[in-house]
């Protein structure tokens, strides 16, 4: 996650704060915005995406990789994501399907410059199945959060979009 924020900082001028429940994982991250000069653009906060440590209508933009499969509650997060979104934010959830086309598989295998195996037991592992979305449990917490959002399948990345209207 330290290399996305990296990444978007050295795209566009703005500030980031990176939240992770690992305290190990924001010293990784502090290393790398120190190596890659943007610190002073990015705070590093240790917490539970659960209880989100900001204020009411306090973000413009949340944006979470990965994430949902270790969360134990999904709604509270998208109530937390929702509470803490300004007027008009929006938060970008992206997580791996494994339940994808094989066309799709090595689509994305070429577009990524990986092996196709490999994503596919990464998705097996760390991901959550597009039916999910649709008609299982994600789907079941999307509803019981009585939020506004949108879900759109991109090869074996699902992007999950939840706005503040």
């Amino acid at each position: 996650m330290a290399a996305l924020i990296i990444s978007i900082l050295g795209r566009v001028k703005a500030y980031a704060i990176r939240l992770d429940i690992s305290k190990a994982m924001i010293e990784i991250a502090s290393k790398n915005v120190f190596k890659h000069k943007v610190k002073d653009h990015v705070d590093l906060v240790v917490g539970d995406a659960h209880k989100l440590p900001f204020r009411d209508s306090s973000l413009d933009f949340i944006l979470s990789t990965g994430t949902l499969h270790y969360l134990r509650d999904l709604a509270e997060f998208f109530r937390e994501c929702s509470r803490a979104l300004r007027k008009e934010g929006k938060a970008l959830i992206y997580e791996l399907s494994h339940d994808v086309s094989y066309k799709e598989l090595k689509e994305q295998s070429a577009r990524w410059k990986r092996p196709s195996r490999v994503l596919k037991l990464a998705a097996l592992t760390h991901g959550i199945p597009r039916m999910e979305y649709v008609k299982g449990y994600v789907k079941a917490y999307l509803k019981g959060a009585f939020i506004q959002y949108n879900v759109r399948f991109k090869g074996m990345l699902t992007e999950l979009v939840i706005r503040k209207y």
